[in-house]
């Protein structure tokens, strides 16, 4: 082989190795379920808490999770309100989350935070994944004893739409100046799966483009242990901006059949887990096989053409010897 074309050949195995690599790792990243080690999220919830279904609230500041229990074998998605003490389980229905103008945030000079459908310098309405004072404080738990004692694997929270003016997305920011990790957006017309551990307590950020009645509806599903499926569908009411009582949220009725949003019928296109995906993937596994017997053909006709001129070189260095030893 002309020693010239070596370079180039080494030039086109390492971009097809390189190719190669990207079609391995390029996979969809998880959310992160916060650190542990905050502080902020350290609590103990019982199971022996009260629940208080008589009662409808308005939050408009401090601390709240949603998150399953199951009470007397029923699968129920709940709140627990931590603004009073101790604290108290009650139906989503019965809550109102007042977000004032003090959640009015800047959206940060930076196209990392281009998904939540503001430009930078923009106005926002944000329940923010830290706490800050007259604002709600809304994050999930899965720290029901039942809960992590009954649920087989992670439990699966369903973003299955919004309804209200502008966009809303929830989104992590990891810390140590990382990114924003988008978990929810209504710019996509689907369901979105969020897999949650158990036993774990975690907050986002959730961020409304535009002041009005806002409304999300969630699902929180999984498997038991004993292969009982369950599921339950709860919808949040949002009243953002001074602007909105929280009387015209608690009065919105959820219009399904004018919401643009998918139900869990299409959650394995959330997923990428269609027709259309499997083909694609198809191909791009079928590109990296394609490019792996590319490079290894190279490099054999490489070893073969090396081993071919080592020995082709012997052979002419004794036919060069031999004369020389005759008498």
């Amino acid at each position: 082989m002309n020693t010239s074309m070596r370079p180039r050949l080494l030039r086109a195995i390492v971009a097809g190795l390189a190719m190669i690599g990207l079609c391995v790792t390029a996979l969809p990243a998880q959310a992160a379920d916060g650190d542990p080690a905050d502080p902020a999220l350290q609590q103990v919830v019982s199971d022996d808490e009260a629940i208080d279904r008589d009662s409808t609230v308005v939050l408009d500041h401090g601390h709240t999770d949603i998150g399953p229990r199951l009470i007397d074998g029923k699968w129920e998605l709940m709140a627990r309100d931590d603004t009073v003490s101790p604290s108290v389980w009650r139906p989503i229905d019965n809550i109102v989350f007042r977000v004032s103008n003090q959640a009015v945030q800047t959206l940060p000079d930076d196209k990392a935070y281009s998904f939540t459908g503001a430009k930078a310098g923009d106005k926002i309405y944000a329940i923010p994944q830290s706490e800050i004072q007259g604002v709600p404080w809304l994050g999930w738990s899965t720290q029901s004893p039942a809960v992590v004692d009954a649920l087989d694997g992670q439990l699966e929270l369903v973003y299955e739409g919004h309804q209200g003016p502008g966009q809303f997305t929830n989104f992590y920011q990891a810390g140590n100046f990382g990114g924003p990790e988008q978990n929810w957006t209504s710019a996509t017309q689907q369901a979105q799966v969020l897999g949650v551990d158990v036993n774990t307590h975690v907050h986002t950020n959730w961020v409304f483009t535009q002041p009005g009645v806002h409304l999300v509806r969630l699902t929180a599903k999984g498997t038991l242990k004993d292969g009982t499926e369950v599921s339950d569908t709860k919808v949040l009411r949002f009243a953002v901006g001074d602007q909105v009582s929280a009387q015209q949220a608690a009065d919105e009725e959820w219009k399904a059949a004018n919401n643009a949003q998918a139900h869990p019928e299409d959650e394995a296109q959330a997923n990428g887990d269609t027709p259309e995906s499997s083909r694609g993937t198809l191909m791009w596994v079928g590109a990296g096989l394609l490019l792996v017997g590319v490079a290894a053909a190279i490099i054999a006709l490489v070893v073969i053409t090396n081993s071919k001129k080592r020995r082709a070189a012997a052979e002419r260095s004794a036919a060069a010897v031999e004369p020389e030893e005759r008498p």
